[in-house]
């Protein structure tokens, strides 16, 4: 019997949802604060970065194990940060979830970040396939609370170049937190 091969949406999704934010961002040391409602911020090698634009989509893929899947999105229309929850079950209040769990197209957390500069792309993830393999930095995403509007957490971990696989620095982010608005595609929780 042929196995049938799924091709990951993950990433096509997460690139689509980086570019289509307008909002603000800010980059210092200054205490991260933002205005608003909703928001992503957090630590890049220690520089402050914070977004007003934020999303968190929930979509199910019926033929794909694990099925649900959650993309937490903040951006400002030329840089964007993303975190993507593949899970078994629904996301879930004070669960936490993390790199160490790897399903067939990839672990459980990724972190992910894309900049463009002169109509160039850059592209930062905590998961890159490179020649010798997949490598799966660590990545820490913490729900700490979930409703029918909005999906509250904290975040942290490395990052490394998506595109240039041969260069291994690598970027920590830290004190990451965020309050997103939420979206349903196709999942009831």
């Amino acid at each position: 019997m042929k196995k049938l091969k799924i091709i990951p949406v993950a990433p096509i999704v997460i690139l689509l949802l980086t570019f289509a934010f307008s909002g603000c961002s800010k980059n210092s040391d200054d205490p991260i604060t933002v205005d608003g409602e909703y928001f992503m911020r957090f630590k890049t090698d220690g520089d402050a970065v914070a977004y007003t634009e934020t999303s968190a989509l929930s979509f199910d893929i019926p033929v794909r194990d694990p099925s649900y899947a959650y993309i937490i999105s903040g951006g400002d229309g030329e840089a964007g940060f993303n975190l993507y929850i593949s899970s078994t079950t629904p996301i879930e209040a004070n669960k936490t979830y993390d790199e160490k769990i790897v399903f067939e197209d990839g672990p459980q957390a990724i972190l992910g970040s894309s900049l463009t500069v002169n109509d160039t792309i850059y592209s930062y993830k905590s998961a890159i396939t490179t020649p010798n393999g997949a490598i799966y930095l660590s990545c820490i995403i913490k729900i700490t609370e979930v409703s029918d509007t909005n999906i509250k957490g904290t975040f942290s971990g490395e990052l490394r170049d998506a595109i240039n696989v041969g260069n291994d620095t690598k970027i920590r982010i830290t004190e990451g937190s965020f309050n997103s608005k939420r979206d349903f595609l196709g999942v009831d929780n």
